[in-house]
This record gives structure tokens, sequence and C-alpha cells, in this order.
């Protein structure tokens, strides 16, 4: 009786416990197994000029409680196939070479996508040999979903050389890719380093390796528009 009693606590705990939409670590690859793949779609525009199209198929090839390791073959009808390896922690947000602090901040509520949301609310600084990153987040109770994100980037110095600012576009809905129901969540950002600016919207759902369902991103060099990329998921495979 007891064990059945434990059973069904813990069962009803799971059943209380909020959807989880928040983006991966990882860069979007964090609780994937070796062997997961995606293959997106990416077209870029530059005024007076011939779209390139090309696609990029990214795999998990290792994956460790510390360490994934990813591997990325370009295909471009004009050059030769490009492949591309790199690692990245398996959690937490700081990068290879940097010191993290966390600091939670009193809880707030954020208006986004026409919502209301109470959020929890957290800075964190990330140190390294060449600079800085300082971020602050704002994250929903329920469902964790990520509502607003404040990226600032120092040089060694202590100069200012980017800020990125994320929030909330649409509330999550279902999207299907690849022959799978996915449930994404829509961003609009907005990076301003030196003269150039960054404009994207995406969609990104923790079901896709990576995070990125689609992406549209127009860039701005000195108030001009220099290049516009879109990019879309076409197939996954999850192990």
């Amino acid at each position: 009786m007891l064990r059945c009693g434990m059973l069904l606590l813990l069962s009803s705990l799971a059943l209380a416990a909020p959807r989880d939409l928040r983006p991966r670590y990882g860069t979007g690859w964090a609780g994937f197994t070796k062997g997961t793949w995606v293959t997106m779609k990416i077209t870029s525009v530059m005024p007076k000029r011939v779209p390139s199209v090309q696609t990029q198929t990214t795999r998990l090839t290792e994956a460790s409680k510390t360490t994934l390791k990813l591997e990325r073959v370009t295909k471009n009808p004009l050059t030769d196939d490009r492949t591309q390896s790199w690692s990245v922690p398996a959690s937490g947000e700081a990068q290879v070479g940097e010191k993290a602090v966390v600091k939670q901040l009193p809880d707030e509520k954020v208006r986004a996508a026409g919502k209301q949301w109470d959020c929890t609310k957290r800075e964190m600084t990330f140190t390294s040999k060449t600079g800085k990153r300082m971020v602050t987040e704002w994250v929903a109770k329920s469902p964790l979903l990520q509502i607003k994100r404040i990226e600032r980037s120092f040089d060694a110095a202590g100069k200012q050389q980017s800020i990125r600012s994320v929030i909330l576009l649409k509330l999550p809905f279902r999207q299907r890719v690849s022959g799978r129901e996915l449930e994404c969540v829509t961003y609009r950002s907005l990076l301003k380093q030196g003269k150039i600016e960054n404009r994207e919207d995406s969609v990104q759902s923790r079901d896709i390796p990576g995070g990125f369902v689609s992406l549209d991103l127009k860039q701005y060099r000195g108030g001009k528009l220099a290049v516009t990329i879109e990019m879309k998921a076409l197939r996954f495979g999850v192990k």
C-alpha cells in the first residue's frame, strides 16, 4: 500500500509539472542522443545579386554529460561540400572559456504576445579573457517559457560591443515538420553591433534538434539592407 501511495504521489507530481518550452542547452542539442540530425535549407539574398541556396545537415556525433560534439555538412550547387566539426557544453549557457555567475532577481510580470506573464527573472554574467556577456532573462512559470531576454557583450576594456533583445511574439502553437507535429513558439529579436543591425523573427521548438523550425533575418549595415536570410527545417531524425 505504501509503494502504491508513493507511485500515485509521483504520478500526480509529474502531471502537475508545467510544460517546458524553453530553448535547450547545448545550442539546442542537449537531451538528444548520438546520431540525431537535422537538415536546414538556407536562402541568402543580397540586393542586385542572384539568391544563394544551400542545405546544411548537422549531426550529433558524440554526447556525454559534459560535452556535445557536432558535425555539419554544407552543400551548395556551386562549390564543393564543406564539413565543420565543433563541441559545445552540454549544460548551462557558459561557452568554452567562460566563467558564469548567476543571480536570481525578484519575480516580475512581463507583457508579450498580447498576454501578461508571471515570470521569474535572473541575471547571468559570463566572463572570459576577451571580455564578458551580461544576460537578463525573464521566464514564465507555467508553461516554462522564455518571454524576454536581453544580452549585452563587452570587450576586455569594458566597452559595450553589442546588445541583443528577444521578445515572445506569438503564443505557443503546433506546426508540422517532416511529418511530425511540433510544439512551437515565435520570437522577435534585434541585434545591434556597431553599424550592423540584425532584425529576426524565428519559430523555435524543443522538439527539433538545434531548436529552429524557421528563421527570417534581415541585416542592415549603416541603415541599408545588406542581406536577407531565410532558414527552414526540411527534415530531421531523433535518436
